[in-house]
């Protein structure tokens, strides 16, 4: 058996509120919503080759049960190529920013912010030069 393919999900009780964060915010597309014509329960907005699922609590309870809420149980990194650019546009949505760019020793800038639903974001950009080299 091998597998074939992942990708994270992230389940929250206001999936518009995070949809448009993702969508409008962080400018990922939507590349799947079900149900296509009702309001929706799940979503997948894409990152380059990769993706993230956003799906609401009723609809994961539906099929697996109750689901704990709160803290923060997954963290999303995503690479950037204008970390400044794209850090200033989520604070300007209000986003928490929890850490300012910094570059570490491994040779990236990397900042911290929260999702709507308090999911740690870290934005990494690659330096093109490794720091120490």
């Amino acid at each position: 058996m091998a597998y074939t393919g992942a990708f994270p999900i992230v389940h929250t009780d206001d999936l518009p509120r995070l949809v448009a964060f993702y969508e409008g915010v962080m400018r990922l597309p939507v590349t799947y919503r079900f149900p296509k014509d009702e309001e929706a329960e799940f979503v997948v907005v894409a990152v380059g080759e990769a993706a993230i699922g956003l799906g609401t609590y009723a609809g994961v309870e539906r099929l697996a049960g109750p689901q704990p809420r709160g803290g923060r149980a997954l963290g999303l990194c995503f690479y950037t190529d204008d970390l400044d650019e794209d850090l200033d546009r989520l604070r300007e949505a209000g986003a928490n920013v929890v850490r300012e760019p910094e570059v570490q020793p491994w040779g990236e800038r990397m900042a911290y912010a929260v999702d709507p639903d308090g999911n740690l974001i870290m934005l990494a950009q690659r330096l093109s030069r490794r720091v120490g080299s």
